[in-house]
């Protein structure tokens, strides 16, 4: 079995969810001493759970651990309901939608990752 992009992660600390295409953009994005201090959790498209460590001679490692799809859920409805989505539009809708919405909301246009998770063209 193998990770399935993007990968999304959720700052524990903040609430705040974001997506990655690659692991090269993860690893860019994130720093070593948080994933140290084990402030992220994270899931891949699927829904399944990952595990974030260091090593080297890359400092980021990324595991998969297991099926986690209610985490992953959790914390994306949480982080649309902290930018005001409302509950009702986000319930029941895939994940891929809501990341959408959380893309509009923030000002970015559904355009590449969002429409590659929305199955657009």
């Amino acid at each position: 079995m193998s990770i399935c992009y993007p990968i999304i992660v959720l700052a524990k600390d903040s609430g705040e969810v974001s997506v990655y295409r690659s692991f090269e953009e993860l690893e860019c994005a994130v720093e070593q001493i948080d994933i140290e201090n084990n402030e992220y959790k994270a899931w891949d498209s699927d829904g399944n759970a990952l595990v974030l460590g260091v090593q080297k001679p890359s400092w980021l490692r990324v595991e998969l651990s297991e099926p986690d799809e209610s985490g992953l859920r959790t914390a994306v409805l949480e982080f649309a309901s902290s930018l005001g989505i409302p509950r009702d539009q986000t319930d029941d809708a895939p994940i891929a939608r809501i990341l959408a919405e959380i893309g509009n909301q923030l000002g970015a246009k559904p355009k590449g990752l969002f429409e590659k998770l929305l199955g657009k063209s």
